[in-house]
């Protein structure tokens, strides 16, 4: 089995979760699976997550794919092979992981839509099955937006919106397709990690998850506002003798955002945890005593480990993956910084933090069985 997966290059843990999901899948699915990434940047951060997977979960047995040697920028990797992509290359399946791509709130005037459609295109000729896994669309109101998505319509046998919005959306565009359906996010089945080491200076803290595209994707004053909401946050917690950390769940930009966050706190030993092992991370975050992210799957890793979360947001995308897990109003409004602030000083009520635990307890066991669903009806095409 050669399986493409593409839409993985990012370099927030999200990404990385999403990728180890799917590889996990076809090692459940597959005895001898050969992975192919074909989104692959030498220079980014993503390449060291990626060579630490290719050497943890496939290299060790996989010896008869074409690879190239890349010399490892990271010291731990002196040098490892590394599934290359060839446009020439048949493939028996792609998965497209990625995430939120496909919306007006990009630039749909990019080559690199040019160019996915052109790689969908070589893949159908060649009998590949093209699915795009749990993910946000929408909305589709530019002409250069819906054309994208028309044409990437034309090649994939499966859309996998990740909640009914996103669902809308596309039928809005596409009409009313059978090849269209609706999963939660896919992250849910993976295991966090977390060493013991590690393990004593996060446990049982509260965890808070920044994002620095709660200014860069939001209009008017709504950054500054949000950065002096996580300052009054900050002071609360210390006001009250809760200890919490700032946990990085994306790569430079999210850790300079926890760095200036830590110097106008003016609150003696703040931590930042800055992991690269997106598994660790889900780790951290699933012994953590409560989490306040600004990441979508900051707030996914939490849900699925039964840990209270509160979100800013930046997107439909969170209130709905909140509704997945049967909670209400699990998205903060940080613009009204007082009543925000109350509400997790009250969520952080011991008989409030214990009913949160409860009803995620009982909700996850049917989100993980809509999520093996959702893996039966992608590999029912093959």
């Amino acid at each position: 089995m050669i399986v493409r997966i593409e839409g993985v290059g990012g370099v927030n843990k999200g990404a990385e979760l999403m990728l180890i999901a799917a590889i996990e899948e076809l090692e459940r699915r597959y005895n001898d699976p050969v992975i192919v990434f074909c989104n692959f940047n030498q220079k980014s951060y993503i390449r060291r997550t990626l060579a630490y997977l290719m050497k943890k979960y496939i290299l060790k047995r996989n010896s008869r794919s074409p690879f190239d040697e890349i010399r490892s920028t990271n010291r731990l990797l002196e040098t490892l092979p590394l599934i290359s992509y060839n446009k020439n290359m048949k493939v028996d399946l792609i998965l497209d992981a990625g995430g939120f791509q496909f919306s007006d709130q990009f630039d749909n005037s990019s080559k690199s839509f040019s160019k996915q459609i052109e790689r969908l295109r070589l893949a159908k000729e060649q009998g590949s099955k093209i699915i795009f896994l749990p993910q946000a669309f929408g909305p589709f109101n530019d002409s250069l937006s819906v054309s994208n998505i028309k044409s990437i319509s034309k090649y994939a046998d499966l859309f996998i919106a990740r909640e009914k919005v996103s669902w809308d959306y596309l039928v809005k565009v596409l009409g009313n397709d059978l090849k269209v359906k609706v999963f939660t996010d896919f992250t849910n089945l993976v295991e966090g990690e977390v060493e013991s080491e590690l393990l004593a200076k996060v446990e049982n803290r509260i965890c808070l998850i920044p994002n620095t595209k709660m200014m860069t994707h939001t209009n008017g004053n709504r950054g500054k506002k949000y950065v002096e909401f996580f300052l009054d946050l900050m002071n609360m917690l210390y006001e009250l003798k809760e200890p919490f950390f700032l946990l990085n769940h994306e790569g430079f930009a999210d850790l300079k955002l926890c760095k200036e966050l830590k110097r106008k706190a003016n609150i003696p030993n703040i931590q930042i945890v800055n992991i690269e092992d997106a598994k660790v991370v889900k780790g951290i975050i699933g012994r953590s005593k409560f989490v306040v992210s600004s990441r979508y799957h900051g707030v996914a890793s939490a849900l699925s480990q039964a840990v209270p979360v509160y979100a800013t947001s930046w997107s439909h995308k969170y209130n709905l993956l909140f509704n997945d897990y049967d909670i209400d109003q699990g998205v903060l409004n940080f613009m009204n910084g007082k009543e925000s602030l109350k509400i997790i000083e009250t969520a952080l009520n011991k008989k409030e933090l214990l009913e949160y635990r409860q009803r995620l307890l009982k909700v996850i066991p049917n989100v993980k069985r809509q999520t093996n669903l959702m893996w039966d009806s992608v590999f029912s095409l093959i």
